[in-house]
């Protein structure tokens, strides 16, 4: 049987440039590692100084960020743009984030972890907004959770989800992919990707004073769609 051997390039250079290994993608991160580099301590530099109210001199100080509240509708927004004197590129690293039970209380300051109740900082995400494209242009989609459609056919975004203990959903809830003026349906495990940009969650256990707005909310508009 006659056998055939691909031609190596006649150009050394091209060659060179053959042998030489693919830059790997950049593996993907879990949402607590971005979490745990956002509020790790750091001594600030001596172009940074802080000015001490106290002894009235510029000292070197440490600074780190300890939440102490957080809203019941938590937005965190990913940093996929980096830009120096020189450079300029898209972040395309995939953060892998939870649907459900997102517990920020690791990330709280200690009085307020010792302060707060078991299952008050559970999140649960409702929309993620994505960018599609390059630093210097490109194109926004969104997924949102929604609950199902209404016995007139009207499609609503919930502001409520329900879910029982071990954290799956107690009604049923879908998510779906808007794109300018195409709604699809889509699968939860589609919703993790590169693209992500804009992660919003909902606090499981809202404050009193969200629920009132909430019920307020929705009472007004039942009255006006009636």
């Amino acid at each position: 049987a006659a056998t055939r051997t691909a031609a190596g390039p006649r150009n050394p250079a091209a060659a060179k440039r053959q042998a030489r290994p693919r830059r790997r993608a950049a593996e993907a991160v879990p949402l607590s590692s971005c979490l745990d580099a956002f509020t790790k301590e750091e001594t600030l530099s001596d172009d940074n100084v802080w000015f001490c109210p106290k002894c009235k001199v510029n000292r070197r100080a440490v600074s780190k960020i300890e939440p102490w509240k957080l809203p019941d509708i938590l937005v965190i927004h990913m940093k996929r743009f980096l830009a120096s004197s020189q450079w300029r590129e898209k972040i395309n690293t995939r953060v892998d984030f939870p649907l459900t039970a997102l517990d920020m209380s690791p990330w709280l300051s200690a009085e307020a972890r010792a302060e707060t109740p078991p299952g008050a900082m559970l999140f649960d995400l409702f929309a993620v907004i994505n960018h599609l494209g390059v630093i210097s242009g490109g194109h926004y989609t969104a997924y949102v959770r929604a609950v199902p459609c209404s016995r007139d056919g009207v499609e609503e975004v919930a502001s409520s989800f329900p879910t029982n203990d071990d954290g799956s959903s107690a009604t049923d809830y879908r998510w779906l992919h808007v794109d300018d003026d195409v709604v699809e349906e889509i699968g939860p495990h589609q919703i993790v990707t590169n693209a992500a940009y804009v992660l919003f969650y909902r606090r499981r256990r809202l404050t009193p004073s969200t629920v009132i707005n909430l019920s307020s909310f929705n009472a007004n508009g039942s009255s006006t769609s009636s």
